[in-house]
């Protein structure tokens, strides 16, 4: 991916994701009909990620991996949905998040739970997290978002980096969108609208236009960008189809050997 298409792509989901992270922060991150517009309940909206998390955890235990509860990461942790119930579990848990506004968020809702570090990353590398650091790496709900296969790609490579040898990377990417709803008519509408000069509020609660959109991968790519990498995929888990004929994949992947991290 060249650094100019590269730096592009990332600006353009930075900017989404500022916005949506100004405007309503918990619904961008579990946008449940019901939570839209600052609807959400706050203990409510951590109480699925404790559920979600507790789920994770269980099905682990199949892998017998993490072999250690160090290190977390929680990559497009949002205000920290995941990231509080992680934090529950590891010692230190980084939530990393392209949107400034979201991490403020995270960290201000979080104060009280001293094992999570929230962090801006505006980059296609977390810089900050050494190789084989990092005892589980975790990301829901995210790939999908970055708005380009290569950068999907970039980064399943770079979180495959930072897993320690005995530790695993867990992440759901979408490997189909249906034709008809590939086109996005309502992100590209608000993308145009705000370049005009209209108001993101009024783009979004007045005309519900969509601030971000969705990107699918195929499971033969994600595969090979493992593979380039030297992880190995353990499990590929389908998730339910729904009315809208998009399929989601869930890859559980250990890091190819490499010498244990201290």
């Amino acid at each position: 991916m060249r650094r100019s298409t590269a730096d592009k792509a990332l600006r353009a989901v930075r900017e989404d994701w500022e916005d949506i992270g100004t405007m309503d922060p918990l619904w961008g991150v579990y946008s449940t009909p019901e939570g839209q517009f600052g609807q959400w309940d706050t203990a409510a909206f951590f109480e699925t990620g404790e559920q979600e998390v507790a789920a994770l955890m269980a099905k682990l235990e199949a892998f017998d991996r993490p072999a250690r509860r160090a290190q977390a990461l929680d990559f497009g942790c949002g205000v920290g949905r995941l990231t509080r119930a992680l934090g529950a579990r590891f010692g230190h848990v980084y939530g990393v998040d392209v949107s400034a506004p979201m991490v403020d968020r995270a960290r201000q809702l979080n104060a009280e739970h001293p094992a999570c570090e929230f962090v801006t990353n505006t980059e296609d590398r977390l810089g900050f997290v050494p190789d084989g650091h990092v005892d589980l790496v975790y990301t829901r709900i995210v790939l999908q978002h970055l708005g380009s296969r290569p950068l999907i790609k970039r980064y399943i490579a770079e979180l495959l980096r930072t897993v320690r040898h005995d530790g695993i990377l867990v992440f759901q990417v979408l490997t189909h969108i249906p034709v008809w709803r590939r086109i996005q008519i309502r992100h590209r509408a608000y993308v145009l609208l705000h370049a005009a000069g209209l108001p993101r509020e009024l783009l979004y609660e007045r005309l519900r236009l969509m601030p971000f959109t969705a990107t699918h991968i195929s499971e033969r790519e994600v595969l090979a960008a493992v593979a380039a990498m030297g992880g190995r995929v353990l499990r590929v888990e389908p998730e339910p189809v729904g009315r809208s004929g998009v399929e989601s994949r869930i890859f559980y992947v250990a890091a190819g050997d490499r010498a244990p991290q201290q």
